[in-house]
């Protein structure tokens, strides 16, 4: 299924980094005002062209070591920065490296420039569709190559009214045809979704 460049930025508000939810936070922004959702629905959505993720954001790695030291008077193996090791002294240092996913810094006015000075940073609306996995990975493995391209999504807030809108016509999606689908999700995207959320946006600025 094809998808201009039009329809993708109707279902893709403008990048406000200060209302963008990382997509945990998106699916708890939306029960909050009733609407339930999950990953698997959401990650439909997109897959069908009907509602995008604002920004794919890339968590980086950290690396830790595992120590062996005295934590609240009980000596005990524990996972460590590497840079945090002189501070715990370690009576003995597991000589491999152990590498987690970065975390996600959203405080601030400009947050998102870390992730753009490091091209970390993908536009979903722009890219093909791809299967969400390996958004999250385990901790403290001795596999870079498995922690390397672990991600999340980010949604902005206000999508939650789009989001509203897209629900409320595709109570029939699943029985579609593949040329219904296009001629259905072409009339939300034209014509329903911009004349409702410009009224829902309206009212709930």
């Amino acid at each position: 299924m094809t998808t201009d460049k039009k329809e993708k930025i109707i279902t893709q508000p403008p990048i406000n980094q200060k209302t963008l939810k990382p997509l945990s936070m998106f699916i708890s922004h939306c029960s909050n005002y009733g609407v339930r959702i999950n990953s698997e629905r959401l990650e439909k959505l997109h897959k069908d062209g009907l509602l995008f993720p604002c920004l794919k954001i890339y968590r980086g790695i950290t690396i830790s070591k595992k120590i062996l030291a005295t934590f609240n008077g009980v000596e005990d193996w524990r996972f460590v920065d590497q840079e945090d090791l002189k501070k715990f002294k370690p009576t003995r240092i597991d000589p491999k490296k152990y590498y987690s996913s970065g975390g996600f810094n959203i405080s601030g006015d400009d947050w998102l420039k870390y992730y753009q000075d490091n091209k970390m940073i993908e536009m979903p609306a722009s890219k093909p569709f791809k299967p969400w996995i390996g958004m999250t990975v385990d901790n403290f493995t001795t596999d870079i190559k498995s922690i390397n391209k672990s991600y999340d999504f980010f949604y902005d807030k206000h999508q939650l009214f789009a989001l509203k809108i897209i629900i409320k016509y595709i109570n029939l999606w699943d029985l579609l045809n593949e040329e219904e689908k296009k001629k259905y999700r072409d009339n939300i995207l034209k014509y329903a979704l911009p004349q409702n959320l410009d009224n829902m946006l309206r009212y709930n600025h």
